[in-house]
């Protein structure tokens, strides 16, 4: 016997405002998120370039190796609200 059967996290107890204001806030920080890996992302290019140009390849192994971070972890960033829909839809199929 589960205690917590049709229990479900609600955030809307805190009322309207409260439940606005999350929201805001969450989509607020996958914004800056979203900017900040872009701008990484877009100077590991340059970095890649410049070392390609100077044929250094100390340098060009360092940049492609932020580049591929950066790429990875901006992927993500634009995926997260795909990857967080897939596993609640996982869970209430589990659970159903």
């Amino acid at each position: 016997m589960n205690p917590f059967d049709g229990i479900g996290p609600d955030l809307t107890v805190f009322g309207p405002l409260f439940d606005a204001l999350w929201k805001q806030v969450l989509a607020a920080v996958w914004g800056i998120v979203l900017i900040v890996s872009g701008i990484f992302l877009v100077l590991s290019f340059g970095k890649s370039s410049a070392a390609t140009a100077s044929r250094n390849p100390e340098r060009l192994s360092e940049a492609r190796g932020q580049m591929i971070w950066s790429g990875i972890i901006f992927t993500l960033c634009l995926l997260i609200a795909v990857i967080v829909g897939a596993l609640v839809a996982f869970a209430n199929q589990a659970g159903a």
